[in-house]
């Protein structure tokens, strides 16, 4: 391509240039063609009357050997009112040069005027043209959707030539220029079109709420289009084969401009330094001068479309108006929104600081919509506004982009007085906002891809949008939305401010919407640097990862808001920058997946949210939160906390902690993570559940850890798999209450999790299941109180079904007070032990049964110590099933199970475990039965010692099965049949300080070994029922009864 530089001629004195034209003056101006079409031109002063031609249905088509106006002469073109359209061609291969006026009279009729040579409009030349008007240096005019031609020159099939036009095409290498100098301006609503080679205008062109098109083309393409003056798109293809070869060759632009000094050029470019190169080449539109769509009459209008198209788009010292009085026009200059759209693109646009574009609302309405783009490089130093009316309406949209390149140092205001502000977008390969030698900036970009903005002058919602990376070096504050949409990576280096109008801030990296293939390789992530902050005031802040390419992580510094804050890693990490970062929210939702987490164990997120909800992938979710946080409330999309991957849960609260929806690391076929949550205050989770259960593997740990009160709903870390269920571990500093929920730890085939229950205040509980129901161990349960302890709310289960019963262990400084507690083992192991013990309280077992014996193995040990007075039910401590025991091992377990065979295998050899217990005030076990035996082996030892009274119901220490025989004489003395060599255990029945009543029958049975002692002694009285100690086939115990200073009654006492 050949250049010659203007070197003289910078942008902003080209308007002078063309002003120094001179237009030739012509005798005979206008000629008709001698073609046969039948046009006719007579003079009349200087007066040019246009008739004849050839019609064809409502068109008119007219041919000229030449068309050029002086100043002050007219040309008439004679109309009818059935004429919808005029078309005339010059053929005569000369430019038009046209300084007067064109009119049509007659007729409502839309003017196509047709020069291949070129066309330019001096500075006198106007127009009186009752419709549209479109001039044109095409080679042809199509109908009938480009299928037939009306060829700027040679013949034309006329009769095919029907209806409106729909396209111009432009069927040489090099299409002629269009200049416009003059006063161009139609009636309102009207459309007014300039489609050439290069198409220069810094006159006037005006039509109030009508469309104006400036269309610069290259050679061999063709413009379709709809509706009259409406481009509907822009064919890149072999001409067609309609059109007959062209016999005239386009004058070059500078010989239209300077009267043929130059022959070697026709077309103009903007070089880096600002000036006009004049090339060989077509395609330059530009814009100067007043371009005027603007409509503010009365009757509900809206400004109206202006185009400016072309390879290279210059916009020069232009005043661009789509004003409307009830609402902003449109302004597309390079293309359409993000290079879409029906219109051709530029590949290089530039717009000086002296032009003005305007698509304002005036009084009421949206402001309008301003596209500068270019599929290369835009470069903007104007002005644009799209404001909303003063009285109403939003304001408008505007974009400004260079696909590859975009140079922006101008202003753009889309506020409204009353309505919401507008959105401006710019949108090229990689973006920059100010300068900094220390920046994130990716250093695999190409300086030559990079677009440096500075967003001072901006007003309005602020959208940058990015193929590849967006770098932030330079505060932005506003009282406005940001939108932040890269392909790649977004780094924020400076602080992004929208506080004052409480507005929104979205950063998308690796974003959806990118053109994938102007996007660099490697993950896209969002790096915020340490120490800057995002603030929006009550205006959400919203980040996310896309799928665009590989997807990184997302590393934040500071986030404050008072409304929402929701992020979205996708399937990358959620990291902080800092240890000393902070995020503060209302709300907060925190999402990722598969191999994503939020948070790292060292460096966890540190919040200050009121509301929040989580979903994370295998890496877990690792929060501090710096003052109360309720998990859930705060929107639909989610629900609590949950790990998709099994991640762990690790929550430490400075503050209260509340939960109203679950929080879960449960995932189907595989290992649960944990639960572990610490608060400085209060923890509340009784609205809902916390889960790590498993299907198949062990079940997660749970644990609760608060410096104030604890208060439960569910919790769930059981498995139905053959590995153990998940330990629950709950310590309060003030007080623990479990009884609105269920805690589960139970395994299916494998060991039941251990679960531990610590506060310095009061403990209530509800039902702990923490059994095995396979050949597993039933878990521990242990509760440890400053206060009191009351478990009558619910059951505890720690037994097994095959395997051993776990041991349950309650400690309390105050009073014991407890419900159902099961340790057995339904199978060959062992019973779990029981112990409970209060340092400063009274224990109560008497509304429920305390259950640690065996089916076949041992009975555990039950142990009650109080510093006050005992209350009890029923105990059994029993090697094999005892008469009077209720319940069973299902009763609140996960699992289904059915342990009520009456014929299934009893104890064979294990012994009934020991019971003691022992109180500093009085003991009553006259509500149940204390049993401890063994069907083919030992009974154990029953220690029953008190300073103050002490009345019991039954107490039996049986080695023979008690449960074959009859009362006799309704005496609930029980009748052992059973042989059995081993010895029952000793019964110690003694009140330091206080008397003894026995109730019931007090045994030492042995029915083939021998009967354990019977020792019973009292300070004050001694009253019993019927004592025994028994055998079958050994020697009975010794009986021993004493009382110090009281008296003794007794109904029957013997040893057999």
């Amino acid at each position: 391509m050949k250049l010659i530089t203007l070197h003289l001629c910078p942008l902003m004195s080209f308007v002078s240039l063309l002003g120094t034209v001179a237009l030739p003056a012509y005798s005979q101006p206008i000629t008709p063609a001698n073609d046969g079409t039948g046009t006719t031109v007579n003079q009349n002063g200087n007066q040019f009357n246009i008739q004849g031609g050839t019609h064809n249905g409502t068109n008119l088509f007219h041919s000229f050997g030449k068309f050029n106006l002086n100043s002050g002469q007219t040309a008439n073109f004679i109309s009818t009112p059935n004429t919808r359209n005029i078309l005339g061609r010059i053929t005569g291969g000369d430019p038009s040069r046209i300084n007067g006026l064109i009119q049509v009279i007659g007729g409502n009729s839309n003017l196509f005027l047709v020069n291949p040579a070129g066309i330019m409009f001096g500075q006198n030349a106007s127009l009186n043209i009752p419709a549209s008007f479109s001039v044109t240096t095409a080679t042809g005019i199509g109908f009938n959707s480009n299928n037939f031609w009306f060829q700027a020159i040679g013949t034309n099939d006329y009769s095919n030539l029907v209806g409106d036009p729909s396209g111009y095409n432009f069927n040489v290498s090099n299409p002629g220029a269009i200049v416009n100098e003059g006063n161009l301006s139609l009636n309102p609503g009207k459309d007014l079109t300039l489609a050439g080679g290069t198409v220069i205008n810094t006159g006037e062109l005006s039509t109030a709420g009508g469309n104006i098109t400036i269309a610069a083309v290259n050679g061999g393409d063709t413009l379709r289009i709809s509706q009259l003056g409406h481009l509907l798109s822009l064919d890149v293809s072999p001409t067609s084969n309609n059109l007959s070869g062209q016999s005239i060759t386009p004058i070059l632009l500078p010989e239209l401009l300077t009267g043929g000094d130059i022959h070697h050029a026709s077309s103009v470019v903007i070089n880096a330094q600002g000036n006009l190169e004049l090339t060989d080449t077509a395609g330059v539109a530009i814009a100067s001068g007043n371009i005027d769509v603007s409509d503010t009459s009365t009757n509900g209008s809206v400004g109206g479309q202006v185009n400016v198209l072309g390879d290279r788009v210059a916009v020069i010292d232009a005043n661009i108006n789509a004003n409307g009085l009830n609402g902003g026009g449109t302004i597309l200059i390079g293309g359409d929104f993000q290079g879409n759209g029906i219109v051709p693109n530029s590949q290089q646009n530039f717009v000086n600081n002296n032009s003005i574009i305007s698509a304002d609302a005036i009084n009421n309405g949206e402001g309008g919509k301003v596209i500068i783009w270019s599929d290369n490089t835009t470069n903007f130093s104007g002005s644009i506004s799209a404001k909303g009316g003063d009285f109403l309406g939003d304001g408008g949209f505007v974009e400004i982009s260079g696909k590859e390149e975009l140079i922006f140092d101008g202003s753009v205001n889309v506020t409204a007085a009353f309505g919401e502000a507008g959105t401006i977008l710019f949108d090229p390969k990689n973006i920059i906002i100010g300068e900094s030698e220390n920046s994130n900036e990716s250093p695999e970009q190409n300086e030559a891809d990079n677009v440096t903005l500075s967003l001072e002058e901006l007003e309005g919602k602020i959208t940058l949008q990015a193929d590849n990376d967006i770098t932030v070096n330079e505060r932005i504050e506003t009282s406005e939305s940001v939108e932040l949409k890269a392909g790649r990576n977004i780094n924020i280096n400076a602080d992004i401010d929208t506080s004052q109008g409480n507005n929104n801030i979205s950063l998308f990296g690796n974003d959806n919407s990118a053109d994938i293939n102007n996007r660099d390789q490697g993950a896209g992530s969002i790096n915020q640097r340490e120490g800057t902050t995002l603030n929006s005031g009550n205006g959400d802040i919203t980040i996310r990862l896309g799928n665009s390419g590989t997807n990184g992580d997302i590393n934040l510094a500071n986030l404050t808001t008072t409304g929402q804050l929701s992020i979205n890693a996708n399937q990358g990490n959620i990291r902080q920058v800092s240890p000393n970062s902070l995020i503060t929210a209302d709300r907060a939702i925190f999402r990722t997946q598969n191999s994503g987490g939020i948070g790292l164990a060292e460096t966890p997120l540190r919040i200050d949210v009121n509301n929040l909800e989580v979903l994370t992938g295998e890496q877990g979710v690792f929060i501090n939160s710096i003052s109360n946080l309720t998990i859930g409330g705060v929107s639909e999309e989610l629900t609590g906390i949950s790990t998709r991957g099994g991640g762990n849960i690790e929550l430490n609260i400075d503050g209260n902690f509340t939960a109203i929806e679950e929080v879960v690391t449960s995932v189907p076929d595989r290992q649960p993570g944990t639960i572990t949550i610490s608060s400085t205050g209060n923890i509340d989770t009784t609205q809902t559940t916390l889960k790590s259960n498993s299907e198949s593997i062990t079940g997660g740990d749970i644990s609760l850890t608060a410096d104030g009160n604890i208060q439960i709903g569910d919790i769930n870390a059981s498995t139905m798999g053959n590995d153990r269920g998940g330990n629950v571990t709950i310590n309060s500093g003030g007080e623990t209450d479990t009884t609105v929920g269920n805690i589960f730890s139970a395994s299916s085939q494998g060991d039941g999790g251990n679960v531990s229950i610590t506060s310095q205040g009061n403990i209530e509980t509800g039902h702990i299941d923490s059994s095995s129901n396979g050949s597993g161990r039933g878990g521990n349960v242990t509760i440890n109180s400053d206060g009191e302890t009351n478990t009558t709310a619910g059951n505890i289960f720690s037994a097994s079904s095959q395997g051993d019963g776990g041991n349950v262990s309650i400690t309390s400084q105050g009073n014991i007070k407890t419900g159902y507690i099961d340790s057995r083992s339904d199978g060959s192991g062992n019973g779990g032990n029981i112990t409970l013990k209060t340092t400063g309280g009274n224990v109560d077992t008497s509304s429920e049964e305390l259950a640690s014996f065996s089916v076949r193995g041992n009975g555990g040990n039950v142990s009650i110590t109080s510093n006050g007075d005992i209350k009890t039910a029923d105990i059994f401590s029993s090697a094999g099933d005892p008469l009077d025991i209720e319940g069973d091992l299902a009763n609140l377990s996960p699992f289904e199970t059915d342990n009520t065979d009456s014929n299934k295998t009893q104890n064979t050899n294990g012994s009934g475990g020991d019971i003691t217990l022992k109180a500093e005030g009085f003991i009553d076990t006259s509500k149940g039965t204390i049993e401890s035996f063994s069907r083919l082996g030992g009974g154990g030892s029953i220690s029953i010692t008190s300073k103050g009274d002490i009345t019991t119901g039954e107490v039996f220490s049986t080695a023979g099965d008690p449960d074959v025989g009859n009362s006799v004489d309704n005496n609930p003395t029980k009748i052992q049949t059973e042989i059995n060599s081993s010895n029952s255990g000793d019964i110690t029945i003694e009140s330091k300080e206080g008397a003894v009543t026995i109730t019931a029958e007090i045994d030492t049975v042995g029915e083939a070994g021998n009967a354990g002692d019977l020792t019973i002694k009292a300070f004050g009285d001694i009253n019993t029922e019927s004592i025994e100690s028994r055998t079958g086939g050994g020697e009975g115990g010794d009986i021993t009864i004493e009382s110090i200073g009281g008296t003794i009654d007794t109904i029957g006492t013997g040893t057999e």
